[in-house]
């Protein structure tokens, strides 16, 4: 993967882990165009000002984000502005939470407490210095 792919999030993933985490150029665009999906839900049953939805959609993913990352976003899109293109911010956010739900993925089968929450509660906590427009 590109080094810049993860420019804002790089960080995040400073912290030793014994699972490796190798995301495949088909398991990307799928990530990228279900960021898409997801800013269109969200979207259409939240309220948002125009700068939340300027930084979580992308203007032009054709020139913004790489080709490789988009190509299921540009076969899908039957007609220009069909689909919801995420920002790059929101990808590399999608990319850190696909990350560690692999790298933690094996402990959370023995976990006795709420999964669900202990996985918000991690990505939560390694996302917290992602900076989001006011």
């Amino acid at each position: 993967m590109p080094e810049t792919l993860f420019s804002d999030c790089q960080s995040l993933f400073r912290q030793s882990t014994s699972v490796t985490v190798v995301l495949d150029s088909t398991e990307l665009y799928t990530l990228y165009y279900l960021a898409g999906y997801v800013i269109s839900r969200v979207q259409k049953h939240n309220v948002l000002c125009s700068d939340c939805i300027l930084c979580l959609r992308s203007a032009d993913y054709l020139t913004e984000i790489d080709a490789a990352v988009t190509k299921l976003l540009v076969l899908k899109e039957f007609k220009s502005g069909s689909l919801v293109a995420s920002s790059q911010l929101v990808f590399d956010l999608f990319i850190v939470a696909e990350t560690r739900f692999r790298q933690i993925e094996p402990c959370l089968l023995s976990v006795k407490c709420n999964v669900k929450q202990h996985v918000v509660d991690d990505i939560l906590q390694r996302t917290k210095d992602l900076n989001f427009p006011e």
